[in-house]
């Protein structure tokens, strides 16, 4: 929180306003079970969370106080070429399907995600750059989600299929993971700019563990 910080105040110093697109996450949303209600998180399962919920709070404050243009887009879980951090989830199932040692994840693979791929996101954020360039100045939010929810499992199943290296993938159902399902993303805000997803979770996954495949067998440097 405390890069985002530096960058508004560089940008509240400027003569002229910059445009200021803020990459969320739609886990800044916390679902109370009993009531149905979605909050703001406030004190989520995860300090990521909670993390995600005061940025959006400070850039907010920021694009109302200070009157620059700007929005909140929060992304739902992406995935795509080019991500080389093994800690998120798909680089993981990458490198356990391509790498020398299959992969074991916590849990039985049920939690459900919304996934949505990388250049799905960029367009997203660039149409929603380019509305508020044009509208009045404050605070907007914006989600960004392909509106299906998927088995954690079902998307380890399809990289597997698309690598033709079925069974690198195991479920340590003894340890299950406390988590919790992903809600459904209302992505109103996005489709009246005119943003629809134009990958599926089949089209993405496959060409996104092309990318993967040609990248443990010899093009890391890419």
């Amino acid at each position: 929180m405390g890069g985002t910080l530096n960058v508004l105040e560089f940008c509240r110093t400027q003569e002229e306003k910059p445009c200021i697109i803020f990459g969320g996450s739609v886990r800044v949303f916390h679902y109370q079970p009993k009531s149905g209600i979605r909050t703001m998180n406030g004190g989520g399962l995860h300090a990521y969370d909670a993390s995600k919920a005061m940025s959006e709070m400070l850039v907010g404050s920021y694009l109302q106080t200070y009157g620059f243009p700007g929005a909140i887009v929060r992304n739902t879980n992406l995935y795509g070429e080019k991500d080389i951090n093994f800690r998120r989830l798909v680089p993981r199932i990458m490198e356990g399907v391509f790498g020398k040692m299959p992969l074991s994840l916590q849990g039985d693979g049920s939690l459900q995600r919304d996934f949505l791929h990388v250049s799905d996101a960029v367009k997203g954020m660039v149409i929603s750059a380019e509305h508020v360039m044009n509208a009045p100045r404050g605070d907007v939010a914006i989600s960004l989600a392909s509106g299906k929810l998927t088995p954690v499992r079902e998307m380890g199943q399809l990289i597997q299929h698309f690598a033709g290296r079925e069974g690198r993938i195991t479920w340590d159902v003894a340890n299950p993971l406390k988590d919790r399902d992903q809600l459904p993303v209302d992505v109103s805000a996005a489709t009246q700019l005119g943003w629809a997803p134009q990958l599926t979770l089949r089209e993405g996954l496959e060409r996104t563990t092309q990318w993967y495949e040609n990248y443990f067998n010899g093009g890391k440097k890419q």
